[in-house]
């Protein structure tokens, strides 16, 4: 079978036709691609399901009571008042003391009487 260049342009464009480009994402749009599942991917949805389902029934079930935990939020607001009034007393100390002018002058008070 002899190709002519009538049947070799035949062939070209039945067997190597040029497809067509598609700008943009391949996942979006009209001419979309559809993205296969994978089997990996499928797993780790399924251990993320997993581990909000563990954390859910970890969050279900706290570990302390009411009174436990009210408890320890009054023993955290003295912690937190005590805290706060030692870093007061750090800055506070930081800052120079207040100087008078009468302070200053007091040497000159040795007596008081006229000469």
């Amino acid at each position: 079978m002899r190709l002519t260049s009538t049947r070799l342009v035949d062939f070209v464009q039945t067997v190597w036709k040029k497809k067509r480009r598609i700008p943009g994402l391949l996942t979006e749009g009209k001419h979309q691609k559809v993205a296969l599942i994978q089997p990996l991917w499928k797993l780790t949805a399924v251990k993320w399901m997993i581990m909000e389902e563990n954390n859910l029934d970890i969050l279900d079930k706290p570990y302390l009571s009411k009174e436990a935990e009210l408890r320890y939020m009054k023993d955290h607001n003295v912690r937190q008042q005590k805290h706060r009034e030692l870093k007061e007393a750090r800055d506070a100390s930081r800052w120079l003391k207040h100087v008078y002018f009468t302070d200053q002058l007091e040497h000159l008070n040795v007596t008081k009487k006229w000469e």
